[in-house]
């Protein structure tokens, strides 16, 4: 069987769910429908902000207004955007409950952004390194770097249009896949790199020499070639050019001096 995945970040699964239940509870009004909408709005609320906790802490400097603030403002236009075409226009956002509930949290991660950005200032962090050759979908290798943590990520650019196909890496020699479903572990010589459903690949680098970090990118690169696809398998691809060709054919007619 094909080991091919589609990537989906927490966050676009998550904005679909919210999409999928305010319509529903829009259309029934039921009390299930409401709670479970608005757990999933709060968690979709979550990952704007995480999303802008990394972004920050790579740029060096952050935007006015709270952490929280943010993250509904950036939520709610992109739920605007989502469901403005509906005569209905959006709904009622239960935002009130949302902001007291990730009050908290909140706190903790503006206290981590300000963490990260003095860290980065001491020693600013490598340049993110884009690879667009070589690979079916391009994709970055960033650097993690915090105070308990030290790795690479590679990130696919185009994850709406990015599968992951484990059976090309599993045939790759000396490399072996482990696990029947997200995260995945591929074990390439003394390396372990851990796949995720939203498409990143993660090798931590703790305590790893800057000889042996660079021979990791490398290999990291190489396997984010392998891994990523835009899901069209050679099999799909040869029937897909063998029907042009044969409608083609059809659609052909002889002139009358042929005839």
């Amino acid at each position: 069987m094909t080991k091919l995945f589609p990537v989906q970040s927490q966050r676009d699964f998550l904005l679909e769910a919210v999409t999928a239940l305010a319509r529903a509870n829009a259309e029934q009004e039921t009390a299930v429908a409401g709670s479970l909408l608005d757990d999933c709005l709060t968690s979709l609320v979550l990952e704007e902000m995480k999303k802008t906790v990394r972004f920050h802490a790579r740029a060096g400097y952050r935007n006015q207004g709270t952490l929280l603030d943010q993250a509904l403002d950036q939520v709610e236009r992109l739920l605007y955007r989502h469901l403005a075409w509906q005569q209905d226009g959006c709904p009622d956002w239960n935002w009130r409950q949302v902001r007291e509930t990730l009050k908290q949290p909140a706190l903790c991660l503006e206290a981590l952004q300000a963490n990260l950005m003095a860290a980065n200032r001491e020693h600013p962090l490598p340049e993110e390194q884009r690879v667009t050759e070589g690979t079916e979908v391009p994709f970055d290798i960033l650097v993690l770097m915090d105070y308990e943590t030290e790795g690479l990520v590679a990130v696919p650019i185009e994850s709406e249009q990015c599968h992951l196909d484990l059976e090309r890496v599993q045939a790759q020699e000396g490399w072996v896949v482990t696990g029947s479903y997200f995260p995945f572990e591929v074990i390439a010589g003394d390396f372990i790199f851990v796949i995720s459903d939203a498409g990143e690949i993660i090798l931590q680098t703790h305590h790893f020499p800057a000889s042996l970090i660079e021979q990791a990118r490398q290999i990291l690169t190489l396997l984010a070639q392998c891994l990523y696809t835009k899901g069209q398998s050679p099999f799909f691809v040869a029937t897909m050019k063998s029907e042009e060709c044969q409608d083609s054919y059809e659609e052909w007619e002889p002139d009358e001096a042929v005839r």
